[in-house]
Formats: C-alpha cells, structure tokens, sequence
C-alpha cells in the first residue's frame, strides 16, 4: 500500500488494514506516525487501535506504536498535531489501554479540544491501574465546560475503588452545589452505584442523606 499515489486510497487502505488486523502492517503503520499528512495519521492510528485493541490476540503487536503516539497526542515531538489528529491518537491509545499511554491520555484531559478531552477520559477507563496523579486529573474534569466530557470521566470513575472517588462522586450529586445536568447525574449515580457494589464507603450514605 505504500506505492499507492492517490492519498485517499492509501488512507482506505490503512484502514482495511485495521479491520483486517494485520500485524504484519504494524511497522509501516509505526513509520506514517512520522509522517506530516493529516489523513494518513488519523487512519494509521485507528487502524493500529484496532490492531491493538486490549485483551486482543493481536494487542501486543503494536507495542511500538505506544510512545510515537502519545508524542502525537501531547505534542511533545516537536510541531503540534491538529485536533482531528489529536483526537485519533487519543481514540486509539484508549482503546489499547496501554499503562504507557497513561501519562499521555491524562495530560490530554487539558487539551483545548473537547472530543480530545473526552477520548482521553474514556481511554483511562481502559487503563488497568490508575495511580493517584491520573485519578486527581480525573476528579478535577467532574466540572468540565463540557457535559460529554463530564459523563466519560464519571464512567471512568465508576470503574475505581478509591474512596476520594466515591466521595467526589456524591459532592456533585447535592442538590445545592453539585451537577446540574440530569444525563450526567445520571452517569454518576451509577458510577457510585457501581463503586458501592464493590467497596461500601460509610462516609458517602451521610453524604448523599445531607
């Protein structure tokens, strides 16, 4: 596919690739990250998010993927991506849920994009043991601008046992200070349902009562 000319074919191909999960493509796939065109870097990363997709048979053939990617996303190699690039570094390295993709996708909760936003706060849910610093960023994104973002970050949450989760969680549900928009209170009563099922925290029963 590489002696493909026409720039949107090569991309439908990039892609078929993806749904193909081919890992053979992987090192070509690794290379276009270095690359400039716009296009070929949103389908080379969603077609290595499929390749690498957690718990997949194929997932650890994008290892090299990993770091290239988050240098995309954070725009630590050099000139900044677009949004749309942006947003599908961040899509794909969420669906990987790599442990080296965390740093990346939490730094990303401040990117000025809303859909980058909400990919990297999905993306972390995906990410097997969160430390302390990413669970922080998490908590500060419960009052995103964006409502999206909001919802992502509480299922997110929801998946944790921390109890400064639980906690946070029920300080936006008082009706005096907390979240105001019903689809999102809704997200995070059953985020907090779902932390409850699998740690009691006494302290969140009083908290929700006042």
């Amino acid at each position: 596919f590489t002696n493909e000319s026409d720039l949107s074919s090569r991309a439908s191909v990039v892609g078929a690739l993806g749904e193909l999960r081919d890992v053979q493509a992987v090192p070509e796939l690794v290379r276009f990250l270095a690359g400039d065109q716009s296009l070929l870097l949103v389908h080379a990363a969603g077609a290595l998010g499929q390749i690498g997709e957690k718990s997949s048979p194929t997932a650890e053939a994008v290892a090299s993927a990993v770091e290239p990617m988050c240098r995309l996303l954070t725009g630590s190699g050099g000139k900044p991506a677009s949004p749309e690039v942006r947003e599908a570094m961040a899509r794909a390295l969420g669906r990987m849920g790599s442990k080296q993709s965390m740093d990346a996708l939490v730094a990303a909760l401040d990117d000025e994009s809303v859909n980058v936003r909400f990919y990297a706060a999905k993306g972390l849910g995906n990410v097997s043991d969160l430390g302390e610093q990413t669970i922080d960023g998490l908590l500060a994104h419960l009052t995103d601008p964006d409502k999206g973002v909001r919802s992502a970050v509480a299922i997110t949450l929801g998946k944790l046992t921390d109890e400064r989760v639980s906690q946070a969680i029920a300080a936006q549900l008082t009706p005096t200070s907390g979240e105001k928009d019903a689809e999102v209170r809704t997200t995070l009563w059953r985020s907090l349902i779902a932390i409850q099922k699998r740690q009691t925290d006494p302290n969140v029963p009083a908290a929700l009562a006042d």
